[in-house]
C-alpha cells in the first residue's frame, strides 16, 4: 500500500489537519511525519534530507496506545526542530505492540534549518488530541491528525 497523506480543511476548528495512511504502522508514522514537515516548510522548499551529508538520529518511544505513540512521535519532530535547529525526514520507522505497550523505533536524517533561505513556512505549535485517531483498516493503518498553528 505504501504511505501517504492529504490535508483537510473540513475539520471544524482545526488550524491544519491531515489524514495519513500506510500499509504498516511504520509507514503511517513516516507519512504523518512528512505531513507535519510539509506544513512547516514552504512548498518550494520540500527536499528530502541529503543522504550523504545528513545528520542521523535515532528515536525510541513507548506509549499505551498507537494514537498516543503517534502524538509523541510527531511532537518529537517539533521538539527536535526547536532544540537542535534541524528538520528531519524518517529513514526507517517501525512501530508495533510490545507485551505491555506500543513501541516505536525510528532512524531520522536531517540537516540544519537554513533561516537565511526563509524556507520555513508555518509555525506548528503542537499536535493536538482533537480528533486524533489511529485505526487499522483492511489495507493497513490510517490516522487523522489536527495541528495547532
Amino acid at each position: 500500500m505504501g504511505g501517504g497523506y492529504e490535508y483537510h480543511d473540513d475539520i471544524p476548528g482545526a488550524d491544519a489537519a491531515f489524514r495519513a495512511w500506510g500499509g504498516s504502522l511504520g509507514e503511517l508514522f513516516s507519512a504523518a511525519w512528512m505531513a507535519v514537515r510539509g506544513v512547516m516548510l514552504d512548498a518550494e522548499h520540500q527536499p528530502a534530507a541529503a543522504a550523504s551529508g545528513a545528520e542521523r538520529r535515532k528515536v525510541e518511544l513507548t506509549a499505551g496506545e498507537p494514537d498516543l505513540l503517534l502524538l509523541d512521535f510527531l511532537q518529537e519532530q517539533l521538539y527536535l526542530k526547536d532544540a537542535d535547529g534541524m528538520l528531519y525526514v524518517p529513514i526507517s520507522v517501525t512501530a508495533d505492540r510490545a507485551p505491555t505497550a506500543w513501541h516505536l523505533s525510528a532512524e531520522l536524517a536531517g540537516e540544519p534549518i537554513d533561516t537565511a533561505s526563509a524556507a520555513l513556512g508555518t509555525e506548528v505549535k503542537a499536535v493536538t488530541l482533537d480528533t486524533l485517531g489511529v485505526r487499522q483498516t483492511p489495507g493497513g493503518w490510517e490516522a487523522t491528525v489536527v495541528l495547532d498553528l
